[in-house]
């Protein structure tokens, strides 16, 4: 009886830094320079809440065309929250 070679160990994820993401957005002209540190928390808030809200309550039961509009609407808001 043999035994296989073991599996060959992944390479590690690579993180890419927050500060290159939202340096490359404000060089974009995609964000303003003044909103730029800390604005990935409320964007996690505003995705995480309603990722929450639509699976669970009080947004889970909403039917298909509501549901759409408010995954339309979120990053529209994200969008728009960047320049404002």
């Amino acid at each position: 009886m043999t035994t296989a070679d073991p599996a060959p160990e992944a390479p590690p994820r690579r993180r890419r830094p927050r500060g290159d993401v939202r340096a490359g957005l404000v060089a974009a002209g995609v964000l303003a320079p003044e909103r730029r540190e800390g604005i990935e928390y409320p964007i996690w808030a505003t995705v995480h809440g309603t990722a929450t809200l639509t699976t669970h309550r009080p947004l889970r039961d909403l039917i298909e065309s509501q549901l759409c509009q408010v995954e339309a609407q979120t990053p529209a808001f994200i969008g728009d929250s960047l320049t404002q």
